[in-house]
């Protein structure tokens, strides 16, 4: 709240628009006093960011199909690590699907249909790295 202009152009990211646009919000008393409430009600501002919203994009314009059980990811949260990193979790393989993600007990009609279109299939290590470089390599 307290940063000049400058510094906020400074951070990686950050613009001059953008900076410009952050520096007059918080030159405005009432936003200021929005922050302080949420401060006094307990809003922990120095916790990390949510990962979700700093993730590098390796998986952009990629479609990647989950089944089975995994054991490090929910279903949900496989999907969202996926979407987090620009990627598409989709409930069907189609011959746009980067990789088939199989976990304990996959199911046999997607398994069959990623044998067809020749789909690679992946553990849940090589998912994983996949996350991590957007490589199957």
């Amino acid at each position: 709240m307290g940063s000049s202009e400058e510094q906020l152009a400074a951070v990686n990211g950050i613009g001059p628009t953008t900076a410009k646009s952050v520096y007059e919000y918080f030159a405005d008393e009432h936003h200021r006093a929005i922050v302080e409430k949420l401060r006094a009600a307990g809003l922990n501002f120095s916790a990390p960011v949510n990962e979700g919203t700093l993730l590098e994009q390796t998986l952009t314009g990629k479609s990647v199909v989950i089944t089975g059980s995994l054991t490090g990811f929910t279903r949900e949260s496989a999907e969202a690590a996926v979407k987090a990193r620009g990627g598409k979790a989709t409930g069907s393989v189609s011959k746009s699907t980067m990789a088939v993600v199989l976990g304990d007990a996959p199911g046999a009609n997607k398994v069959t249909k990623a044998e067809t279109l020749g789909i690679t299939m992946i553990d849940e290590a090589t998912f994983v790295r996949l996350l991590e470089t957007g490589s199957l390599e």
